[in-house]
């Protein structure tokens, strides 16, 4: 990809040149079809300014206006050197020029001419300069409110300046603070001195052919957007494209993806160091001090190690084919154990030999463990991932390859004193294992002629057990212990038998007593309560001489005269037969 040319309608700038545009514009730069001209002295309205100014007296004369610029919506006016009655009377042609300010003031003099009336300050009048048709005419008008511009109008007024000026621009910078939302990519374009806000929409991310990430140097193609409602600037993004350092990453990145599918980054393809390597290679440049680094420290960690150099260039337009030949070379070889690819740091572009593909896949086609040491860097380059170790100096990757000889002479003489004493304990082990286990037997022999002894002496009792006699003398014991056992049983049942014949007789007459008595007592009771109750038998109340009236027809009795009427039979018990009669009067 060729060197971006912007077109020619097009204006290219970082972001402080930007931010320079912005700025108000100079005199210089504004076309002279912009300029204000002069009032023409015989003109009808400068002669009614005359006019005017003649008939108030004290008013003093305004000075002729000099030709100044005309002000441009949106930008200030700076004269390159003006002085400072210029500079005050072209602030009064340009405040004049604009609706909304109140216009330079006209100062009333004392009829003696000795400055401002009263000899205070001077009272102020306004007037404004108003344009038409060719010339501008000074006119003194009465004090009037101003009308200020709302917080939209402003923003209006700058968008609108901002659209116009700036269609198109041409911006680099790095990018950060990269988010998606709704389809849309915002982020940051900054340098070092300055930021602006930008975003790319949907419909035009869809149709570029990469979207920006953090870090990517960028040039990018946009508009001037000035949102009137926030009061915010953004550049709205209609081309990308790299930086050249950007280019170079760019390209690294697509090399790294396909190399990573091709499995050149897999763990498993990396081949192990050797433990003592008796040749190492060095692929570095023959005249950097990275050799000398290299040789001090092996040689410091183990003197007898053998060492190969194969001179190549690690800088410049050469470097990639004279590395590709070292690797090919000390590969054909076939003298080294162990291949060191290094160099003492740099740059990214001093580094982009080891990012080149014919230096990657050189490394790679290696049959010899391959370990790089480019130097401090915070990039790491193509040939470090394809490599099988990576350190970050020659000196550590030395430390890496080569191990340090007075540590293993002294881990060659623990590991002595460990097989010394290991040597020791096999032999005294066997001696002390074989005397544990006499003492084992002999405790087992005795513990097994006790148990053998007891279970004899135990066969014995069963064995004086199962003789007849003994069996018959056993039988006859408890035969007798059966016969003691049931004469005590009966003993205790006759016993107890009596003395339950002895309690049901004391029971039987404390029975007969308790009933005889309750008997009586109840006799007694019922007696007195028939002798009540006969008392109270109506019988008895009529043979007292009261008699009991009853309807004649239903047979109720009749308690009160309520409830007889003339002519109704009733009957009357006496307490010797009973009467039928007729009521003739009934008086209650």
């Amino acid at each position: 990809m060729g060197p971006h040319r912007p077109p020619r309608a097009q204006v290219a700038l970082d972001l402080r040149g930007l931010l320079r545009v912005l700025q108000p514009a100079r005199r210089h730069n504004l076309p002279a079809a912009g300029r204000l001209r002069s009032p023409d002295p015989r003109s009808p309205a400068a002669v009614t300014q005359k006019r005017l100014l003649r008939g108030r007296s004290g008013l003093r004369r305004p000075p002729p206006a000099e030709p100044v610029q005309r002000s441009v919506p949106g930008q200030h006016l700076q004269p390159d050197q003006p002085s400072g009655g210029a500079q005050r009377r072209r602030r009064a042609l340009s405040a004049a020029s604009d609706p909304h300010h109140p216009g330079p003031c006209l100062h009333r003099r004392d009829p003696a001419g000795r400055g401002p009336a009263g000899g205070g300050r001077a009272s102020p009048l306004p007037a404004r300069l108003e344009a038409g048709g060719g010339g501008a005419l000074m006119a003194v008008q009465p004090q009037e409110a101003i009308k200020p511009l709302t917080v939209l109008e402003l923003n209006t007024r700058i968008h609108d300046l901002l659209a116009a000026r700036f269609q198109s621009v041409v911006v680099k910078g790095e990018v950060s603070g990269v988010s998606l939302r709704s389809g849309h990519v915002w982020f940051t374009l900054k340098d070092a001195a300055a930021n602006v806000g930008a975003v790319i929409f949907s419909g035009t991310a869809r149709r570029l052919p990469f979207l920006p990430e953090n870090g990517q140097e960028l040039v990018i193609t946009a508009q001037v957007d000035y949102h009137a409602q926030y009061g915010r600037v953004n550049l709205v993004v209609s081309k990308l494209d790299y930086d050249g350092a950007g280019k170079l990453r760019a390209a690294i990145e697509q090399l790294k993806r396909r190399l990573d599918a091709e499995g050149a980054f897999r763990p498993e393809r990396k081949r192990p160091l050797p433990f003592l390597p008796r040749c190492i290679a060095f692929i570095t440049s023959p005249s950097g001090a990275v050799i000398h680094d290299l040789q001090q420290t092996i040689w410091e960690r183990f003197p007898n190690t053998r060492l190969v150099v194969y001179p190549a260039l690690v800088q410049g337009t050469a470097s990639q084919r004279s590395l590709v030949a070292a690797l090919r070379q000390c590969d054909q070889d076939g003298l080294a154990d162990v291949v060191i690819v290094a160099r003492g740091g740099g740059s990214f572009e001093e580094l982009m030999a080891f990012n080149q593909e014919a230096v990657v896949r050189a490394i790679q086609a290696m049959r010899i463990p391959v370990v790089t040491a480019l130097g401090h860097t915070s990039d790491r380059t193509l040939a470090d991932l394809v490599a099988d170790r990576e350190a970050r100096t020659p000196t550590a990757a030395a430390e890496i390859v080569v191990p340090n000889k007075a540590d293993l002479l002294r881990r060659l003489g623990e590991r002595g004193q460990r097989l010394q004493r290991a040597g020791l304990t096999a032999l005294i082990a066997p001696a002390h294992q074989l005397q544990r286990r006499r003492q084992s037997l002999e405790r087992l022999a005795q513990d097994l002629h006790i148990r053998r002894r007891e279970r004899l002496a135990h066969l014995e009792g069963m064995l004086r057990q199962r003789d007849p006699r003994e069996v018959l003398r056993q039988r006859e014991r408890s035969l007798e212990e059966c016969r003691r056992r049931l004469q005590r049983s009966w003993q205790a049942t006759a016993q107890r038998i009596a003395t339950g014949r002895l309690q049901a007789n004391g029971l039987r007459e404390r029975l007969i007593g308790l009933t005889g008595r309750s008997v009586r007592d109840r006799a007694g009771g019922l007696q007195g309560r028939a002798v009540r109750l006969s008392s109270l038998a109506p019988e008895q109340t009529l043979k007292r001489g009261y008699s009991i009236c009853l309807d004649g027809s239903d047979g109720g009795i009749i308690r009160s005269a309520d409830q007889s009427s003339k002519g109704q039979p009733v009957r009357v018990l006496l307490s010797a037969g009973r009467l039928e009669a007729t009521v003739d009067e009934a008086i209650p």
